[in-house]
């Protein structure tokens, strides 16, 4: 049977969810949004057997635009569709296509092969790595050391013998993060580390640039991680520039985020 579920429209889901049994005709159940602006959204699905009710019940959850300023009415930019189907996921998400293909705006420049804004390096990445988002326990600094990277991806395009530009590279803690060059010691009171020192990203780790040459020769397309929504409340600069332009609440408290 089905069982409860809730993502994030972009981030885990589809602008649509189905609930069927591909056994009976005409059970499939589609619920979406077809909003061809891809605004963000919450989706969820309560079975009846965890809501006290005989029917699941399906959720969608949008935040209005404008919702920090007084308002009487608010109506939404864009319709909540229901229907029926015969099937199971697959001619759910024909029904998503159809309508993406024809009305949402990330489709109206038509197929990725056929587009010139698109750089030809895109077409030849296969595959995305992950420095190591701490794969190592916290009081290993190694991960994102631009020695150990280098070494690690260099092998990893060695092995497998990938072809100019067909790997990518996630690149965390390439920055020095409130450490000393070496990550021997925390220079600052604010903790160290990942997550931290937000939005004082340099200087890079020492090595950082020579690595990053050296990968780059290897057709490796290098991302460095950073994060744009969060500022550290620690740093110097947070009550000059940071606090008169954070998010609040009603009462005027800070938003804080955890990423």
């Amino acid at each position: 049977g089905c069982g409860q579920y809730s993502g994030n429209y972009p981030q885990a889901t589809f602008q649509f969810l189905a609930a069927y049994d591909s056994a009976v005709p005409a059970n499939g159940l589609y619920f979406a949004t077809h909003d061809a602006d891809a605004s963000s959204k919450e989706f969820g699905f309560l079975p009846a057997t965890q809501n006290d009710s005989t029917t699941g019940v399906f959720s969608v959850t949008s935040l209005a635009t404008g919702a920090g300023f007084p308002q009487t009415r608010y109506t939404t930019p864009f319709p909540v569709v229901i229907s029926t189907f015969d099937g199971d996921w697959f001619e759910a998400a024909v029904i998503y296509r159809e309508w993406a293909l024809t009305s949402a705006k990330w489709t109206q420049r038509g197929p990725l092969q056929n587009r010139t804004d698109v750089p030809e390096w895109l077409f030849s990445l296969t595959t995305w790595v992950n420095s190591h988002w701490q794969g190592n326990d916290i009081f290993n600094v190694t991960g994102g050391d631009p020695t150990v990277v280098d070494e690690r991806v260099s092998a990893i395009v060695d092995r497998f013998a990938l072809p100019h530009g067909g790997l990518g590279l996630h690149w965390y803690e390439w920055d020095l993060l409130g450490y000393n060059g070496d990550y021997s010691k925390c220079l600052t009171e604010v903790t160290c580390g990942f997550d931290t020192h937000y939005p004082d990203y340099f200087p890079a780790r020492p090595g950082f640039a020579g690595a990053l040459k050296h990968l780059q020769s290897k057709g490796v397309r290098v991302a460095p991680y950073i994060n744009g929504r969060i500022w550290d409340q620690a740093t110097p600069e947070w009550p000059h520039s940071g606090e008169q332009c954070a998010c609040k609440a009603a009462a005027v408290e800070f938003q804080s985020a955890s990423s």
